[in-house]
This record gives C-alpha cells, structure tokens and sequence, in this order.
C-alpha cells in the first residue's frame, strides 16, 4: 500500500506541531518507526479483510491488534483517514474512528511496551477536533498499545483539557 501524493492547504501536520511542543527526543530509532508503520498496514489489512503477509518478527502485535479486535468488536467508519482543516491551520491521517463497544471513537494505535506518551492525548484531541468538529467533546479517545508479547492495552484519553491544550499549541 502506497499513499497518493497529497496537496495540503493546512500548513501544519499535527506531528509537526506535537514536534515542537512535545518532541520524541534527541533520537527516534528508525526501526521503531518501520516496524510502526508495517503493523499499521497489516491493522488496516486485516480491519478490511484484505490478505496481508507481515514479518514473522512482527507477528506478536498482529495478534495483539486480533485479540483487541475480538474483545471490543470495533466497526470503523475511518481507516488511515486523510484529513485536512484548511482554515482549522493542520493536517494528518487518524488511524481509527467509528463505533467501539457502542461509543463514538477516534483510536490511535501505537507499538510498543509501556504507558502512553505524553504527546498521545494531544494528537488524539486534534483528531477527534478535525473530525467532529462539533461534538469533540462528547467522542471516546482511546490509544491501544500493541506489544510484541501478543497482549495490548487500552488507554482512555478523557481530559477535557488535552482541546485546549491542542489549541494553544497548534496557535504557538
């Protein structure tokens, strides 16, 4: 899967801008962004129902996203959703948002151990922001962490404050 060349009218992408107010630090690995970017296209396959071959190495987060699949019965309405606010001031591609356990949901999924990043709320609140632009309030946010291991985790992002603090960096 390739993406179309783009033409943007929004300047800023919401990782640029969480770039600058929340950076990964001195040194992203590579490899973690490969390996993100692979499990996102076996997700995307798999939530289609399209075949789709991923790296035996990588296999433990392909189950991982099966069995959150199995245990929330999601149904998406966006996959890899291309959006841009124009005169909103930014861009991106949200990973998920439809219906989960009967919510209204904008997900982003991430691989790898641990908590969630500090940067997570905001870019799901920019998000959800650029899809419902009028109900954001109101639309689960939920970050699912994939592991090697096989196993997920599930982090609801509620802070009403993770809006404003979106505006306030996207207006820096």
């Amino acid at each position: 899967m390739t993406s179309p060349s783009r033409t943007w009218v929004s300047a800023w992408s919401v990782g640029r801008v969480l770039n600058l107010g929340h950076p990964f630090g001195p040194f992203v690995h590579e490899a973690a962004l490969a390996r993100g970017a692979e499990v996102h296209r076996w997700c995307c396959a798999e939530d289609a129902g399209e075949p789709y071959t991923i790296d035996e190495a990588l296999q433990g987060y392909a189950d991982a996203w099966k069995a959150f699949s199995y245990s929330f019965t999601p149904s998406w309405t966006h996959m890899e959703h291309v959006f841009d606010t124009g005169d909103g001031g930014f861009h991106g591609i949200l990973d998920r948002a439809g219906s989960l356990r009967g919510k209204d949901t904008v997900l982003e999924i991430k691989t790898g151990e641990g908590g969630g990043q500090p940067r997570t709320p905001l870019q799901l609140a920019a998000y959800t922001m650029a899809l419902h632009p009028r109900r954001f309030p109101d639309i689960q946010r939920v970050e699912v962490r994939l592991s090697r291991s096989g196993k997920y985790k599930v982090l609801i992002h509620s802070d009403p404050k993770n809006f404003i603090d979106w505006v306030r960096l996207l207006e820096t």
